[in-house]
């Protein structure tokens, strides 16, 4: 199933999503509504500006990216935190 709802794969175009972190966390957009977006295959990026907080804990940014991607289904995740250590490569959970 597509996000045309009807199988049909003749999409010339990609869906992508860039949702701030927190709207997701505080649920002004719904999981479930988050979720529907994954199941039909839209490209989701979530930015969370600072996930390893202020000051900085590396450690801390790496659960919270984590986090993100498990439970929001990001494909990409974006931080102003980029040269803090935290950005890396993971296995998507």
């Amino acid at each position: 199933m597509d996000y045309y709802g009807n199988g049909s794969s003749n999409a010339a175009w990609t869906v992508i999503f860039d949702i701030q972190a927190g709207r997701l966390d505080d649920g002004t957009i719904s999981q479930s509504r988050n979720a529907w977006m994954a199941q039909n295959n839209f490209l989701i990026l979530v930015s969370d500006s600072q996930p390893g907080g202020s000051p900085v804990d590396v450690a801390k940014g790496r659960v919270r990216l984590n986090q993100v991607s498990r439970d929001y289904r990001a494909n990409i995740i974006s931080t102003d935190q980029e040269k803090t250590g935290i950005p890396y490569n993971f296995p998507r959970p």
